[in-house]
């Protein structure tokens, strides 16, 4: 087939992308070895009105976060209220991919279920796989399941940061009745499926007592990879182009914009120009851009100091509100660990609870 764009992965990123370029009329060509989407995560988003019809049309919002609470190694810092905000929500990201690869095929998107064999001779390649893609040296392992409890705040989310291990472990809401959480870890330098289903096993028991695993896996998240947007005569969009938010481990919502910012660039310039393509396109997510940058900066300072327990307790908690919203600047950042560093320097270490 002659395609306009060929796309691959076909992932949250792959998917959108070539469901927006075929509306706009582009002869689009996806390939992804894969029939189901499998890669887990925390599956949270950061809700904004670009994409906020979309999740809600798809019906894969699971639960709205209201609520976040930021830990230190077990013990609480502080809770982020998202009133007034962009709220969090959890989704089924399976259901999610699924469905824009539906919609994508709909569109007459042709799906190839082979891996992608290099450019070939579409106007333009766009690369949007995933961490399987990426070198193991710039991911972290994790693992995340999907467990029943007693009971949990449907409204709340739950940010335990282990700065010692560098990572870190979250609770999520997974339905709207409490009983439901998605949980798990990442962490830097364990790499063992078993020992990280240990590990989130005895936090969960820790936590709730008694739980019941429903769904478990573990994959790489490319948190460490360079912010590449394009590579030679390759274009790239989320994952593969390094827009992963390191502090968080966010993927989704980097996916989701640059897919969508990539579409609406070619829309306007079309597909014959790649450079002037590839130009605007990485002017249109410079803010996103920035953003996975002072993450990455972020998150190899923190991490890499030895006194990282203590600095990380000793942020204000302006800077925590600013970093749940997604907010946060270079500036507030130097203004945070400047006065982190002047409070460390007067609290007595502890261990970790």
């Amino acid at each position: 087939m002659m395609a306009d764009v060929e796309v691959a992965g076909l992932g949250v990123a792959g998917s959108l992308l070539a469901a927006e370029l075929a509306r706009r009329g582009f002869r689009v060509i996806g390939f992804d070895p894969v029939a189901r989407y499998e890669k887990p995560c925390g599956e949270q988003v950061t809700l904004e009105p670009s994409f906020a019809k979309l999740l809600e049309t798809l019906d894969v919002i699971k639960s709205v976060v209201r609520e976040v609470d930021i830990l230190i190694d077990g013990e609480h810092v502080t809770s982020v209220s998202l009133k007034g905000a962009p709220k969090w929500v959890i989704i089924d990201k399976p259901r999610l991919v699924a469905g824009l690869r539906d919609e994508a095929e709909g569109l007459g998107v042709t799906v190839v279920r082979s891996s992608w064999p290099g450019p070939g001779k579409a106007a333009v390649s766009v690369d949007a796989r995933g961490p399987y893609s990426v070198s193991s040296l710039s991911s972290v392992l994790a693992l995340r399941l999907i467990a029943k409890v007693d009971r949990w705040n449907p409204e709340a989310a739950w940010l335990d940061f282990r700065p010692e291990m560098g990572g870190l472990y979250w609770v999520f809401p997974y339905d709207t009745d409490g009983r439901l959480v998605n949980a798990g870890l990442g962490l830097l330098g364990v790499r063992d499926v078993s020992d990280l289903r240990t590990r989130a096993e005895e936090y969960l028991r820790g936590k709730f007592g008694s739980f019941g695993v429903i769904d478990l896996k573990g994959a790489p998240i490319a948190v460490f990879s360079p912010v590449r947007l394009r590579s030679g005569h390759v274009l790239r969009v989320g994952e593969a182009a390094g827009l992963v938010l390191t502090w968080s481990g966010e993927g989704n919502r980097p996916a989701l914009l640059s897919s969508r910012a990539l579409a609406e660039v070619m829309s306007r310039l079309g597909p014959d120009d790649l450079n002037l393509v590839a130009d605007a396109y990485s002017r249109s997510i410079g803010d996103l851009v920035k953003m996975t940058t002072m993450s990455r900066a972020l998150t190899y300072l923190t991490f890499s100091m030895g006194s990282s327990r203590s600095l990380m307790r000793a942020l204000p908690g302006w800077f925590w509100t600013l970093y749940v919203r997604q907010e946060l600047s270079l500036n507030d950042i130097a203004k945070a660990l400047a006065e982190a560093i002047e409070s460390a320097s007067h609290i007595k270490p502890s261990g970790p609870t």
